[in-house]
């Protein structure tokens, strides 16, 4: 995860925290999870509940949430009742949680370029920013958008795609050999 605007997760006696440049603790060693830094907003874990704090420690979003990741875009991934969902900065859902968790695959991703990988009944695809599907749910899974591209593989074939699915390049998953 690294030094973020001069901070940095780090754990002590199983609790995790924020460390500055120097090494000397930051935020607290409170938490029993940390998920990095992005924009002043950490995603932390407080017995089984995550939310979210700023970068003073702060509850910006208090624990109530099965699962949680980093804001991108205005939006983060958050699980309830078994389903993800993207939550705005006041802990709202924006997207309601209807997107599949999984335990082989990508379950969701950050929003890149006003796109999100979603998983909905175990085929990967990618949102918009109304939980739309742009790109419909064909994959087996898929990595996050970049510079305009993004890794997805169905069950058949890896390779890139643009944002309006058309290969970029594709490559034959080979057949393991005995």
């Amino acid at each position: 995860m690294g030094l973020r605007r001069g901070l940095a997760p780090a754990y002590h006696s199983d609790k995790c925290g924020w460390i500055d440049k120097d090494g000397s603790p930051a935020i607290p060693f409170r938490f029993n999870e940390c998920r990095g830094m992005r924009d002043g907003i950490a995603a932390v874990r407080v017995g089984k509940a995550w939310g979210y704090i700023n970068k003073q420690g702060d509850f910006l979003i208090w624990p109530r949430y099965e699962d949680a990741w980093l804001f991108s875009e205005g939006l983060a991934p958050a699980k309830k009742h078994g389903k993800w969902g993207f939550i705005d900065r006041s802990g709202e859902f924006v997207i309601p949680p209807q997107f599949d968790d999984s335990v082989n695959q990508t379950t969701v991703t950050e929003f890149v370029g006003w796109l999100a990988g979603a998983t909905l009944n175990g085929r990967f695809g990618y949102i918009d920013h109304t939980g739309s599907f742009a790109i419909g749910p064909s994959f087996t899974h898929g990595l996050p958008f970049d510079d305009g591209i993004a890794d997805a593989c169905d069950s058949a074939r890896c390779g890139y795609i643009d944002r309006h699915c058309n290969a970029i390049w594709l490559k034959d998953i080979a057949a393991p050999q005995h």
